[in-house]
């Protein structure tokens, strides 16, 4: 969702609130981001920094994962490595990408100046690539 389509989202879910007929007391909107890291906030106008709903917030990973399965999110993708993991079959993709030979050169030297691969140029922990990418 763009940036000028945050008040009109918030607009709708006021309506929707405000109208629901089994509601009988207070309520919270959310919009709950699973990838992006950071906690929760409430949006505002740009120009007046006023709350575009005072009831309507936005939970980032590091709220939302916690909040719902009570996980962070290095834990949750975590998991998700897991699952990959087990599931991953021997089979190898038939086709080939072909990658210039500097740019892997280049790929490589990053990786192991952020110690994401071993001495034979290898990614031998998928968790270090987990935290590398969960990191704030």
């Amino acid at each position: 969702m763009g940036g000028q389509d945050w008040p009109k989202a918030i607009q709708a879910l006021e309506i929707v609130a405000h109208n629901d007929k089994n509601r009988t007391g207070s309520y919270c909107c959310v919009f709950g981001i699973a990838m992006d890291r950071g906690t929760r906030y409430i949006k505002r106008e740009q120009k007046t920094r006023r709350a575009h709903s005072v009831n309507t917030e936005v939970w980032l990973s590091d709220f939302f994962w916690p909040f719902f399965a009570n996980y962070s999110y290095e834990e949750i993708m975590a998991a998700v490595l897991d699952a990959l993991i087990e599931s991953y079959a021997s089979d190898k993709l038939s086709a080939q990408i072909e990658v210039p030979q500097r740019l892997l050169d280049a790929f490589g030297e990053a990786c192991a100046r952020a110690r994401l691969i071993d001495q034979d140029g290898k990614f031998h922990d998928p968790y270090t690539l987990v935290r590398f990418f969960c990191q704030k």
